[in-house]
């Protein structure tokens, strides 16, 4: 059976104790303890310095786990915080988009409109300039 590194998530041999990858001290997971204390006969525990030292590891990586944990909870909840707060900035920048592709729409429109007046003015400049040299 192999276990999964908390540190880097890399997948080591059940036989080490150390993460073969960053050198992160194993954790025990729950079904583990268990095995481990159906092996010593469950409530007449005679715990040698093997048991203790894991009992100590299964205590130290609990600890870790809390801390790692509690920082975890506490960086989501300022994140979400975060998130929450940015909403109606999202909110007033998808306005402000919608409201610039309207106007550059509207500016588009006038170039079209001036450069048809443009060349309707010039058409008609030149009709009347025909016509004036068509009288003289």
């Amino acid at each position: 059976m192999r276990w999964t590194c908390l540190n880097c998530e890399s997948v080591n041999s059940h036989e080490g104790s150390m993460c073969e990858v960053c050198g992160y001290e194993r954790y025990f997971s729950i079904d583990e303890v268990k095995d481990i204390l159906k092996e010593n006969g469950g409530s007449d525990l005679i715990i040698n310095e093997n048991q203790e030292k894991d009992f100590k590891k299964l205590q130290a990586n609990l600890k870790r786990a809390s801390t790692v944990n509690k920082k975890l909870r506490k960086e989501n909840k300022d994140l979400t915080r975060q998130v929450k707060d940015m909403e109606p900035a999202q909110s007033k920048l998808n306005l402000l988009q919608e409201q610039l592709y309207s106007i550059k729409r509207m500016n588009l429109r006038l170039k079209i409109w001036f450069a048809f007046s443009f060349i309707f003015i010039l058409v008609l400049l030149m009709v009347k300039l025909k016509i004036s040299f068509e009288i003289l």
